[in-house]
């Protein structure tokens, strides 16, 4: 901090002693005007009344020197008439008496006069008297004696006069030169005790304000002035460590307001810029003399002022602050950026008018981000197409462009065939190159208006605007299924996929953007139910099968919430011997509003969703229990529990589940089948033998089901561990038809029965139903037998009831040879043969 310092000074002209600045030398003036009529009215009135009272006394001595001169005529005028000489020389004596008077210059003439006859006796001068000459005063005086004569004499106040316009012109001088010497003693005075510290006080002051610096003044002293000069060296010491404290606070603003990150700049209130900030100027490569001066809206673009009118002086105009108005602000070269303007109008007691301060937060880069992201977002990085919500995007931008003339807008969703067989088989390098070679393949079909998307994994969609007619979405839908059916050859891989694609038409009048993609998508579903590389149309009965789909999805859900599923058995007959072998539990979905619901309903959509693996848990863990309980009570230790096995069950999560109910029932696993179809073996199938291998271990059996159906293979029962077969019953119900309609059937059971017994893999027959298949699977081999001729599905209750009639049959006939072994299927009751 910068000390006061002591003021500066400079060698003068003239004398110190008689140097007084204007300011002193006015001081001066005011202090003369006020001292001179206090001294020269009283002194002038005092030595008038001096004058006055010495007038009064020169008249009396005048007037007593006379009187005593005219007594001494008069006195020896009757001296000489005592002598008794002649009238004549008496009156040159006489007259010679008056003429002493004349000696005296106040005298003007002198007469005596008889005092009986009133007449003049003598006159001096004789003959004149006092003509001409100007009486001021008469002196009468009586002469002594009985005839009563008296002296007259004349005065002139003259010598009065003169002597008091002498005095007067006396006073007058020594008046002004009193009041001359009081003036400069005055003025040395005030010089020494006032002026020279005034002056001091003064030049401090001027040199302060013209250095920006406080200044002391010089002047020591114990009077009024050196109280003063040292009350203003401490305000000029305080005001100096404020001034100091100010500057450096300033610096810091100003230091701080230039490398603040942002761009400031403040405005008056006629929008033109008053400052802006080093950041500013960087951010926009203008000079300060550029910028300072002009309207802050010649450096925005036209789209720009207009917000910044509307959206930012408007608002400040009425008081009003403005947060992160989006803006673009031109740089010199002619590039913009992108900015967020806040901004607020300073009306405070220190501002000088209003102005306007803002801060613009430089958004380019985000803004750069932002788009780069939102193309991210909207566009598959893969085939650099758009995305799912860049389709939607497209889709609702759609109805802007609303087909006239009766033309109509279709929408295709593309689902590629055994896609996930190529990407899980030969790896997602090769699924990615399969999908980058689809998307140029569609490319190649769409029409330049047209717009194609990738909607994820191997979903795809295209918009087709402005059709003539329905036929050209259906052509168009052919033509990318027989593309897409040519096999593709990714770097020596041959990849073979089809199409399943789902079709939509909408005028943009009913229907919303998001619904007509789901309308496109429900119809591809349909067409993967049809049995794929088809195109399917979507109609109203699509849209009540995907209501029904809904509805059943949330029954299943709420099921498992309410516990409306159950489980039913369905027993497993040994052929030979008529003994009860298994049981296969079966789901049951019982809606207390809407009645039961098949298996054939509501597994395929669980297998949808994922509640399947939730619906397996509870079939296992309810079976188990059933299977523990039915064979402590009918004594049947040897009866399996045959269970359905989804493919999405067959992970980590099942392998624990079966680890806790054997670690609770340790001689159960030989007693657990595990039913899977064929079509499980086709997916991720080096994973699917892996976990069969490690169930197989823990002593778990496997069954094929419906074996025959779909991609049967004998690599199947090679290469997986098969235990059981179970023949699908489309094989057995076609035994009830004629002897030339079931020799095929016949021929695969029988050779499907010879293969079981030489691998020892038991073989089950589904779905008999007539006695009279019975004895022709016997004759092929089969002995497990499975359908309703035996028994229908059955909850627990009438399963118990069924087994105690079952064993009580059987009892009957180890003690009764008449009995067989077989029994009456329909009737469920022993037979006798005797």
């Amino acid at each position: 901090m910068a000390a006061a310092s002591a003021p500066e000074t400079t060698q003068p002209r003239w004398p110190r002693w008689c140097r007084l600045d204007g300011s002193a030398n006015w001081l001066f003036a005011k202090l003369a005007l006020l001292l001179v009529p206090g001294f020269v009215i009283p002194a002038s009135i005092g030595l008038w009344s001096l004058a006055a009272l010495d007038m009064e006394a020169a008249h009396d001595r005048l007037t007593s020197r006379i009187g005593n001169a005219a007594g001494r005529v008069a006195a020896a005028t009757r001296r000489i008439r005592d002598t008794g000489i002649g009238e004549t020389a008496m009156r040159d004596a006489e007259q010679e008496l008056l003429g002493t008077l004349l000696a005296d210059q106040a005298v003007r003439c002198a007469e005596l006069f008889s005092g009986r006859t009133r007449d003049r006796l003598s006159l001096v001068p004789p003959r004149i008297g006092c003509t001409g000459e100007a009486i001021d005063v008469s002196i009468e005086l009586p002469l002594d004696g009985p005839d009563d004569d008296r002296v007259v004499v004349h005065l002139s106040t003259a010598e009065i006069a003169l002597a008091r316009q002498s005095r007067r012109e006396l006073a007058l001088i020594m008046l002004v030169g009193g009041l001359a010497i009081a003036l400069g003693a005055c003025w040395i005075g005030f010089h020494l005790i006032v002026g020279r510290p005034l002056e001091s006080l003064l030049q401090a002051i001027r040199l302060s304000e013209r250095s920006g610096e406080a200044r002391l003044a010089p002047h020591r002293s114990n009077d009024e002035i050196g109280r003063i000069t040292v009350a203003f060296n401490d305000m000029q010491t305080r005001m100096q460590a404020d001034a100091n404290r100010l500057r450096q606070a300033f610096l810091d603003l100003d230091r701080i307001y230039n490398i603040t990150p942002a761009l400031l700049c403040a405005t008056d209130a006629a929008g033109v810029v008053t400052s802006v900030s080093d950041h500013w100027l960087t951010a926009t490569g203008f000079a300060r003399d550029d910028v300072l001066g002009r309207p802050l809206a010649r450096f925005l673009p036209a789209a720009a002022a207009e917000v910044y009118e509307s959206r930012v002086r408007a608002p400040l105009a009425r008081g009003e602050a403005v947060v992160d108005v989006p803006l673009r602000l031109k740089r010199r070269d002619g590039t913009e950026l992108d900015i967020l303007l806040s901004g607020v109008d300073d009306r405070g007691p220190a501002a000088q008018g209003s102005s306007r301060l803002f801060v613009s937060t430089d958004i380019s880069d985000l803004r750069s981000a932002e788009r780069r992201l939102e193309r991210l977002a909207l566009t598959d990085p893969l085939c650099e197409l758009p995305n799912r919500r860049g389709f939607l995007a497209h889709l609702h931008a759609s109805p802007g462009r609303r087909p006239v003339g009766g033309m109509l807008d279709a929408v295709l969703f593309i689902d590629l065939d055994n896609f996930k067989w190529i990407n899980d088989t030969y790896g997602h390098q090769v699924g990615d190159k399969l999908l980058l070679a689809a998307a140029g393949r569609l490319r190649s079909c769409v029409r330049p208006t047209d717009v194609i998307a990738r909607l994820g994994g191997d979903e795809f969609a295209i918009i087709c605007h402005g059709l003539q007619e329905r036929a050209t979405a259906t052509r168009l839908a052919d033509e990318l299924i027989g593309r897409l059916a040519v096999p593709f050859d990714l770097d020596g891989v041959k990849a073979c996929v089809s199409a399943s694609i789902g079709i939509a038409f909408t005028d943009w009048e009913n229907e919303e953007p998001d619904e007509v993609l789901r309308f496109a998508d429900l119809a591809m579903y349909t067409a993967k139910q049809d049995g794929k590389n088809t195109h399917v149309v979507y109609n109203g009965a699509i849209g009540q099968k995907a209501v029904e789909r809904a509805r059943v999805r949330e029954l299943i859900r709420d099921g498992l919430e309410r516990d409306w599923f159950s489980l039913v058995y369905q027993p497993i007959i040994d052929a030979r011997t008529g003994r009860i072998v298994g049981i296969e539990a079966l789901l049951r979905l019982a809606c207390p509003t809407g009645g039961p619901l098949g298996p054939e309903r509501f597994i395929p959509i669980a297998e949808e969703t994922g509640q399947i693996i939730e619906l397996g848990h509870l079939a296992l863990t309810r079976g188990v229990t059933d299977l523990l309980a039915v064979g402590q009570r009918h004594c049947s230790a040897g009866l399996y529990l045959a269970v359905n096995l989804s493919p999405r069950q067959l992970d980590d999560r099942l392998e624990e589940k079966l680890d806790a109910v054997l670690a609770e029932q340790p001689g159960l696993a030989g007693r657990l089948v595990l039913e899977i179809t064929e079509t499980m073996l086709l997916q991720r199938p080096d994973d699917v033998a892996r976990r069969l291998h490690r169930l197989r271990d823990r002593g778990i059996r496997i069954a094929l089901d419906d074996f025959g159906t779909g991609y049967s293979s004998l690599s199947h029962i090679q290469h997986f561990p098969v235990d059981i077969i179970k023949i699908d019953k489309s094989f057995i119900r076609q035994l009830s038809a004629g002897a030339s309609s079931r020799l095929r059937p016949l021929a695969m059971i029988r050779a499907t029965a010879s293969l079981g017994q030489e691998l020892g893999i038991d073989v089950v027959a589904e779905g008999v139903e007539e006695a009279a298949t019975i004895e022709l699977l016997r004759d092929c081999g089969i002995d497990l037998l499975q359908g309703y001729l035996f028994a229908m599905p059955m909850d627990r209750l009438s399963l118990d009831k069924w087994l105690a009639h079952r064993h009580a049959a059987a009892c009957e006939a180890a003690h009764d040879p008449r009995v067989d072994v077989a029994a009456d299927w329909t009737t469920q009751r022993p037979v006798l043969t005797g």
